[in-house]
């Protein structure tokens, strides 16, 4: 997490000035309270009012300050976490598909919100609670050092012994936090999972299922959070009953200076103060330090960038896409396909039974699976030993059930692109989704499009990419005829494309479109 603050380090610095100044202000607004009892005590009335007023200005001050901290500490934890989501999105981003693949979509969304909350309560709010803490013990060191040497030096042998403490709940303390994480992590994948398929389970009407299972987990995520808090509470208990007798130890001592008249009665009020400002600071730091560190652990799983393999770069599609002697092994099963040869701007058909491979196949071609036996070569280039994140900007995929983004339909089509309104309104055009989406472009999608009208949305944002190799994977399914066939003959009459249409069956009218029909 230090990491984070030291890229932070501007918003830190002032977080760090406004936490000294509202310490300084808090002791030494206690502070004048001996001088205050001292003036009473002396029946000194104007100096007594002056005192408490200086104090309650002091407080006013204070409570500003205070304010403004709060405000600061927030701003500051939600940039350095939305920094950890930053380069943890990074990371995900040059993972290859494979290697994203290994760990589910449910974790990463746990890693980017349920641990976020974790840094947020159990980290960065920890540390800076610490740091603040650190400073309010070192002011109220050196006002009892004013006071006399010898109450300074009584709180510091004390103060070390409560150091000491903390240290046997650290290891426990990780390890708890750990288990609340993933818990935590199992609790939204179980979630996830259920919610998914409710449909199955509306249907099927088997809501014990569905309750049972999720109130399982939430029962389990209930039971290391409270082994958590007893974890806590038990440190707590410790450290604050050893503060307590640390304290009456230290006011014995300020009474016995101040009968022999070495220190003044006024201080007997406030050293108390201060002894338990230290005490309870000292306890405090200590606590959070053996939280945030649990907490720390957490930035140790997410995925780093790995040094990969040399691989080569592409960018065009020059000449064609060969296959020779590929097989595919899933388990028990082995497929394998015949040699084919996928040439610039020729317009293929594959078909073949389920299970023939074509899904097995799409994900060859976009470079999501790697373990295959035999030669795939792009250019002349082994597939193999092309960066398959530079494969993306050649090869556009458009699947059967699209995935639709819950944001406006004219962001799900540029995605942040460089797209004019004169490419975007042809495009719409020759997908037939100009009178479906005319002056609706800004409207946000929430399922309230038919499977057809995604289908064509879909299609359009592939088109928009301006790919030289189109993969349609059953991509007008939903579409009814007629405008399924409008739509692929748009696609295959354009000769910049290089068509690969995999499906189980095609329009016969559709047929003089394609060079050649590759069978599985």
């Amino acid at each position: 997490m230090l990491t984070y603050i030291k890229k932070n380090k501007f918003q830190n610095i002032i977080l760090l000035l406004i936490i000294i100044t509202n310490m300084a202000l808090y002791v030494y607004g206690n502070y004048l309270k001996v001088n205050l009892v001292n003036a009473l005590m002396k029946s000194n009335i104007s100096k007594g009012l002056f005192w408490f007023l200086l104090s309650l200005i002091i407080f006013l001050i204070m409570m500003i300050i205070r304010k403004i901290e709060v405000v600061q500490t927030e701003k500051t934890t939600q940039t350095q976490l939305n920094l950890i989501r930053k380069d943890i999105l990074k990371n995900l981003t040059s993972l290859t598909y494979q290697e994203f693949s290994k760990e589910s979509k449910d974790q990463y969304n746990s890693w980017l919100n349920n641990d976020a909350i974790l840094l947020d309560t159990d980290g960065y709010k920890e540390i800076y609670f610490m740091i603040e803490n650190i400073f309010l013990v070192l002011f109220s060191s050196f006002a009892l050092f004013t006071f006399h040497w010898i109450l300074f030096a009584t709180t510091l042998g004390l103060a070390l012994i409560l150091l000491i403490l903390p240290k046997l709940f650290q290891k426990k303390m990780v390890k708890a936090t750990q288990e609340v994480s993933n818990s935590a992590e199992k609790a939204l994948k179980e979630s996830n999972d259920k919610l998914k398929g409710y449909e199955v389970i509306y249907h099927n009407r088997q809501f014990d299922f569905f309750t049972s299972r999720l109130l399982q987990v939430y029962e389990q995520l209930k039971a290391v959070k409270i082994s958590k808090a007893k974890l806590v509470s038990t440190a707590m208990m410790c450290t604050v009953g050893l503060s307590f007798l640390s304290q009456s130890v230290i006011l014995g001592v300020n009474a016995l200076l101040a009968f022999q008249h070495i220190v003044l009665l006024g201080t007997l009020l406030v050293s108390g103060n201060f002894a338990g400002n230290i005490f309870n600071g000292l306890n405090t730091i200590a606590d959070c330090f053996t939280i945030a560190l649990g907490t720390d652990k957490l930035l140790t799983k997410y995925p780093k960038v790995s040094n990969q393999r040399e691989s080569k770069s592409v960018s065009t599609f020059e000449k064609k896409l060969s296959f020779e002697n590929i097989s595919i092994k899933l388990g028990d099963k082995k497929i394998t396909y015949p040699n084919f040869e996928i040439k610039k701007g020729k317009k293929y058909a594959i078909v073949g039974e389920s299970g023939s491979g074509k899904t097995t196949l799409i994900q060859l071609l976009n470079g999501d699976l790697e373990d295959y036996q035999g030669t795939v070569k792009l250019d002349g280039l082994d597939y193999k030993i092309i960066d398959k994140g530079k494969l993306q900007s050649i090869i556009a995929t458009i699947s059967q059930f699209p995935y639709l983004f819950n944001d406006s339909l004219k962001e799900n089509l540029k995605m942040n692109r460089e797209i004019t309104d004169e490419k975007l309104e042809k495009v719409l055009k020759e997908v037939k989704a100009e009178d479906f989406l005319k002056g609706k472009l800004t409207n946000k999608f929430d399922n309230n499009l038919s499977g057809g009208q995604q289908q064509r949305v879909a299609i359009a944002r592939e088109l928009l990419g301006e790919k030289p190799i189109l993969i349609m994977d059953e991509s007008t399914a939903s579409l009814d005829k007629l405008t399924a066939l409008a739509v692929e003959q748009s696609i295959l009459q354009n000769p910049s494309l290089t068509v690969i249409m995999i499906t189980h069956h095609f329009y016969a009218e559709t047929r003089p479109y394609f060079d050649e029909v590759i069978e599985l």
